[in-house]
């Protein structure tokens, strides 16, 4: 089994015909690995740390479940992660998994903190997501998103704007109130 280091050098080194899509493949034949490259995506050196996360998180897309039992851990450490990249899979990573019924009330400020002050459009896009899945769950969550949103669509570019359309949309339609 591969250490670190050499997980580390094949992510920087993407050697000919190795492809996101091969490692994902050798991962499900080895599903052991999975647990290394998270590993890595959490407590490795920039660039390899985010490319870890990336094929973790689309590992998981395509053979889903690997991240459950990573789900209490994710929702803790995303306010505080500092790669764009490893943030970014931990959002997509929480919009596929249910939250904890314990940690989504300070999930949920997290969220918010991030749709507003997010440095990047999937620091604000994927929380904006996530929260309107747990509207579901809290209806009356949709009002202060629906407001939230409202209130950056002149501030954001076009990835927020057209995210949050639909966003803004979908609550509507569930909440006719709403506008």
């Amino acid at each position: 089994m591969p250490d670190r280091t050499e997980l580390e050098k094949a992510l920087l080194d993407f050697a000919p015909g190795v492809t996101k899509e091969s490692i994902i493949e050798a991962i499900h034949q080895k599903p052991e690995l999975f647990e290394q490259f998270w590993s890595l995506a959490l407590n490795g050196r920039q660039p390899a740390a985010w490319r870890a996360a990336w094929v973790a998180d689309s590992f998981d897309e395509k053979y889903p479940g690997h991240f459950q039992h990573h789900i209490p851990d994710i929702c803790k450490r995303v306010a505080t992660e500092r790669s764009d990249g490893v943030r970014r899979a931990m959002f997509r990573i929480l919009l596929r998994y249910p939250i904890p019924e314990e940690l989504e009330h300070d999930l949920m400020g997290i969220l918010f903190q991030y749709l507003f002050d997010g440095k990047t459009a999937s620091d604000k896009v994927l929380p904006m997501k996530i929260l309107f899945n747990m509207t579901k769950k809290y209806p009356e969550l949709a009002r202060e998103l629906y407001d939230s949103i409202e209130m950056q669509m002149d501030l954001e570019g076009k990835a927020f704007v057209s995210a949050g359309k639909k966003v803004m949309t979908a609550l509507r339609k569930r909440n006719p109130g709403l506008s």
